[in-house]
C-alpha cells in the first residue's frame, strides 16, 4: 500500500520512509515538524548528517479520498540518529521553514529613518530568506532609532511586527514555503474547497473524510479599554496618549506608558492594536480531528454542528499535526512515542474569521541595564560640535555593526546634564570622536540618552596623577578653569589663549594674590557703581596713554600723600564740578606737557601744603578765575625764570600783607590805560628813579635831600610834601619845605606873588601845555629856570 506521508530532499536517501511525525503551526510561529525516518543499514550508511543539516526537503500528507497533498516545506535544522537494530536505523529529522534560519543568529546594530516593513526586509534579505510577501494595508512612517541588541534577527522582527499589529503564515507550493506577512484580515482565503464537517466523536466513523471530531469553544473576561501613553520633550507641554476600548462590560484598563510614540494619532493606533490584540483572545474555537486542508492563515467553514452557530467561518490561528504510519512496525511506535493508532489526526484553535487577528506581544523587549559607550559622530570632519537646533548629538554605539556614519548611525541623543531650566543650562559641547556613556530610559535600546563622557587614549583626562590636586575645566579651544586644592596653595585660575588671557586669585602667584591681566584690550563696564578698596597702597602702571572721562561729578580723596608722575601727555575732559581734596601733602611731576579743559566750575582746597613744580606753565583762562588764599602764599621765580600773566580784567585782594620780591632783574608794568595805586600810605624805595613821561624823560635821585633832574632843570625838595591827584588834574600841595627849581614855565592867570626868590601860587590855574592845574594850598618855589613840564612832573612823581 501506497504511504500516506513521504519526505524527499537532496540529502535524504530515496529509500527512507516516514514513520511518523508531530508538526506544530501557528500565526506569527514558524512551523516545526519532527518527522521520524527508517532506512536500511546498507542504505542509511550514506547519510551524512552533517551534509544533511540545512538542506531543503518536503514533507507531502496524501490524503486517501486522493485529493491535493499537504506540503510542507522547509530546511532541516536537525537530524539525529535515534536507533540503529538488525538491518534499519531510525532518524529524527526536524524540517523548519527558511525563516528559522533568523533564529541562530545574534545581532546588535541600529536603523535609523526606516520603516519597520523597510527593517524587516533589511533583515530577511540578509538572512538570505527571498521568498516573502507584505500585504499590508496600514500607513508606516520611518522611525527615528531603532535598535537590535543582543537578540536574533527573528526576536528583533518578531517584537516589531507584534508592536505594529503585523503578523504572518505561510503558502506551502511545490517550489517551497512563501512568508505572508499582512495586518488584515482580509487577505485570507479557504484552503480547501469544501466544508469540515462536524462528526462527533462518539458518531459515526470519524476516519470518514476530512472532520471534526470535537468542536468547542471558550470565552475570557477582557479589560474595558486600553490607554498607552507617552512623553514628547520636543512637545513636553502636550499629553501623549491614546485610548482604544476593548470590552463593553470589561474588567479594568490596560495603561501602557512608555511605547514610544510621539504624538496622539500614534498613541490611538497603538491603543487600537493592543486592543485587538486582547479581542483576539475574548473567543477562541478549539477542535480535533483529521482534516487535511487546515492550516493557519486560511479560513474554514464548519458545518452540521449541532448549535447552528458554530457553522460559521473561522480563521485557523494555530494548528498541530500528528502522523502515525508504524502499521509495518509496531515496535517503533513506542520508540517514536505515539499513543494512538490513527494515521492522521490534528487539533485546531480558530477565531471568527470577523475578528481581526493580532498576534500576541510574547516576544520580549531587550532590556539595557546599565551603559554602553559610543562615540560622538556628525556629517563633518569638524573641530567644532556637530549638534541640532535642540543640543542633541548623533552617536555611534559601538556594538552597533552596521556601517551607517557620517551621523546617520542613531537618532539624534540627548545629553544629560547636571543643571537645566526654562532660563538655565549647562552644556559643555561634544566634538566628534569623543567617547561617551550611554543610558537608556527604562532600558529601552530605541530610547538612548548619553549619561557622560570617558576619556580614552586619544581623549585623556585633564587631570592625571601628575596634577592630582586640581580640579579642571577646560574646552576644546584651550579655555580653562582650574581649581588648585593643594593645601596652603588653594587658587582659582580662569585662563584663554586668546591674547594670553587670565584670572588668577588664591595663593600667591608672581607675589599677587590677585592676577587679572591679558596681552590685549580690556574694559570694566557697570552699570551703576564701582567700589575698589585696599588694604595698604594701589599702583597703577600705564606704559602709554591712559584718558579717564566723568561723564557726571567726580570725587578724589586723599587721606595721605599722592604722587602722580605722567611721562607722557595727559588729558582730563570734565564736563560737571571736579572737586578734590588733599589732606595731606600732593606732589605732581609732569614731565611732558599737560592739558586740562574744564568745562564747567573746578574748586580745589588745600588743607596743608600744595606744591607745583614745572618746567613750563602756560594758563589760559576764558573766565573768571578767583584765588582765595586764607594763609602763606608764595610765588617764585628763579634766577634766569620767567613768570608772565597775560588777562583781560584781572583783579587781586589781599586781606593781609602782599610783597612781591625779586632778587635780580627788572620789573616791568606795562598798561595801556590808567595805572592807579590807591593806598593810605605809600612808599617806594629806590637808589634811583627813572621815568618817561609823554617822551620825557624824568629821573630822580634820592638821599638827604630830594633830588629831582629833569631833561630841563632840576629841582630839589628839602621838606615832606604830599601831592594828590584829584578829579584827575587837582593837585594838592601841602608845604613846608623849601624848593629850588630851574624851570621853563609858562604860568597865565595866576596869583603869583614872589617872595625872596620863592613863587608862591594861591588857588590859582596854571596851564601846562594843553592841561590846566589849580593849586588849593600855598606852594612855594623858588624859580630859577623855565620848564614846560615842570607842574605835571612834580603831580606824576608824588602821585
Amino acid at each position: 500500500m501506497q504511504d500516506a506521508f513521504t519526505v524527499s530532499g537532496r540529502a535524504l536517501p530515496a529509500a527512507t520512509r516516514v514513520v511518523g511525525f508531530r508538526g506544530t503551526e501557528g500565526l506569527s510561529k514558524p512551523y516545526v515538524f519532527e518527522i521520524y525516518l527508517v532506512t536500511t543499514n546498507y542504505v542509511g550508511q550514506d547519510l551524512d548528517l552533517a551534509d544533511a543539516v540545512g538542506t531543503k526537503a518536503i514533507l507531502r500528507l496524501s490524503p486517501s479520498d486522493g485529493g491535493a497533498p499537504f506540503l510542507v516545506n522547509g530546511i532541516l535544522a536537525t537530524v539525529e540518529l535515534v536507533h540503529a537494530f538488525g538491518e534499519r536505523s531510525v532518524f529524527r529529522a526536524v524540517l523548519v521553514p527558511q525563516l528559522w534560519k533568523l533564529t541562530v543568529s545574534l545581532h546588535s546594530r541600529v536603523f535609523t529613518d526606516q520603516t519597520v516593513p523597510d527593517i524587516i526586509k533589511t533583515v530577511l534579505s540578509g538572512a538570505g530568506v527571498s521568498d516573502y510577501e507584505l500585504r499590508l494595508i496600514g500607513s508606516y512612517k520611518p522611525q527615528e532609532h531603532v535598535c537590535q541588541y543582543r537578540e536574533s534577527d527573528f526576536d528583533f522582527i518578531s517584537r516589531w511586527m507584534e508592536r505594529e499589529g503585523l503578523y504572518y503564515y505561510f503558502e506551502q507550493g511545490d517550489g517551497g514555503e512563501t512568508l505572508i506577512i499582512t495586518d488584515d484580515k482580509g487577505v485570507h482565503a479557504p484552503l480547501g474547497q469544501k466544508a469540515v464537517r462536524y462528526v462527533p466523536q462518539f458518531g459515526e466513523d470519524r476516519a470518514k473524510g476530512e472532520v471534526l471530531w470535537t468542536f468547542t469553544c471558550r470565552h475570557t473576561s477582557m479589560p474595558s479599554r486600553v490607554r498607552m501613553s507617552d512623553y514628547d520633550y520636543n512637545n513636553p507641554a502636550i499629553e501623549i496618549s491614546g485610548r482604544a476600548p476593548v470590552a463593553a462590560n470589561g474588567l479594568g484598563e490596560i495603561s501602557v506608558h512608555g511605547a514610544r510614540f510621539f504624538t496622539p494619532a500614534e498613541g490611538s493606533r497603538l491603543a487600537a492594536v493592543k486592543a485587538q490584540e486582547l479581542l483576539a483572545g475574548q473567543v477562541v474555537y478549539h477542535g480535533t480531528g483529521a482534516a487535511f486542508h487546515m492550516r493557519p492563515g486560511y479560513t474554514f467553514e464548519l458545518e452540521e454542528h449541532p448549535r447552528p452557530a458554530f457553522n460559521a467561518v473561522y480563521l485557523a490561528t494555530e494548528v498541530e499535526h500528528w502522523g502515525n504510519q508504524t502499521g509495518w512496525a509496531p515496535e517503533l511506535m513506542q520508540l517514536i512515542g505515539l499513543t494512538w493508532d490513527d494515521v492522521y489526526r490534528m487539533e485546531v484553535k480558530a477565531v471568527s474569521s470577523t475578528v481581526q487577528y493580532r498576534a500576541p506581544q510574547r516576544t520580549p523587549w531587550p532590556r539595557i541595564y546599565g551603559t554602553e559607550h559610543a562615540v560622538v559622530d556628525g556629517p563633518a570632519d569638524s573641530e567644532y560640535a556637530q549638534i541640532d537646533q535642540y543640543g542633541r548629538y548623533a552617536v555611534k554605539l559601538s556594538f552597533d555593526e552596521s556601517d551607517l556614519q557620517g551621523g546617520k548611525a542613531s537618532t539624534w541623543v540627548r545629553m544629560l546634564q547636571p543643571h537645566g531650566g526654562g532660563t538655565e543650562g549647562f552644556h559643555f559641547p561634544l566634538r566628534k570622536g569623543t567617547e561617551v556613556m550611554c543610558t537608556f530610559l527604562g532600558g529601552d535600546p530605541d530610547r538612548p540618552v548619553i549619561a557622560g563622557v570617558a576619556p580614552n587614549a586619544l581623549t585623556p583626562s585633564p587631570v592625571t596623577s601628575a596634577n592630582r590636586t586640581r580640579n579642571v575645566i577646560q574646552t576644546g579651544g584651550r579655555n580653562r578653569i582650574e581649581l588648585e586644592d593643594q593645601a596652603g596653595a588653594q587658587r582659582i585660575t580662569v585662563s584663554t589663549p586668546t591674547e594670553n588671557t587670565m584670572l588668577r586669585m588664591g595663593a600667591p602667584n608672581d607675589h599677587h594674590n590677585f592676577i587679572s591681566r591679558t596681552d590685549g584690550t580690556a574694559l570694566i563696564k557697570t552699570g551703576r557703581s564701582l567700589e575698589i578698596q585696599t588694604g595698604t597702597w594701589r599702583k597703577d602702571n600705564v606704559i602709554d596713554q591712559m584718558e579717564t572721562e566723568v561723564g557726571g561729578y567726580l570725587k578724589e580723596t586723599v587721606t595721605g600723600s599722592v604722587t602722580l608722575e605722567y611721562k607722557d601727555t595727559k588729558t582730563e575732559t570734565v564736563t560737571n564740578a571736579v572737586t578734590e581734596i588733599y589732606k595731606d601733602t600732593k606732589n605732581e611731576t609732569v614731565t611732558n606737557p599737560v592739558t586740562e579743559t574744564y568745562l564747567d566750575t573746578q574748586t580745589t582746597t588745600v588743607t596743608n601744603l600744595r606744591k607745583s613744580e614745572h618746567g613750563t606753565e602756560q594758563t589760559i583762562v576764558h573766565g573768571t578765575v578767583n584765588e582765595t588764599y586764607e594763609g602763606h602764599h608764595e610765588t617764585k621765580v628763579t634766577t634766569g625764570g620767567r613768570y608772565e600773566e597775560t588777562t583781560g580784567p584781572h583783579h587781586q585782594k589781599f586781606n593781609d600783607g602782599w610783597k612781591v620780591e625779586i632778587p635780580g632783574g627788572n620789573v616791568e608794568h606795562l598798561a595801556k590805560g590808567d595805572y592807579v595805586i590807591e593806598a593810605q600810605h605809600f612808599r617806594a624805595k629806590a637808589k634811583s628813579d627813572y621815568r618817561e613821561i609823554q617822551g620825557v624823560r624824568i629821573q630822580n635821585t634820592f638821599g638827604g635831600l630830594i633830588n629831582l633832574t629833569y631833561g630841563f632843570g632840576t629841582l630839589n625838595v628839602v621838606a615832606p610834601q604830599r601831592t594828590e591827584l584829584v578829579g584827575g588834574v587837582k593837585l594838592d600841595v601841602i608845604v613846608g619845605m623849601k624848593a629850588e627849581a630851574i624851570l621853563g614855565v609858562n604860568v597865565k592867570n595866576a596869583n603869583l606873588v614872589v617872595n625872596k626868590n620863592f613863587l608862591e601860587v594861591w588857588q590859582k590855574s596854571v596851564e601846562l601845555g594843553s592841561s590846566a592845574v589849580t593849586v588849593t594850598r600855598h606852594a612855594a618855589a623858588r624859580v630859577t629856570s623855565t620848564g614846560a613840564q615842570v607842574w605835571q612832573s612834580f603831580i606824576h612823581m608824588f602821585h
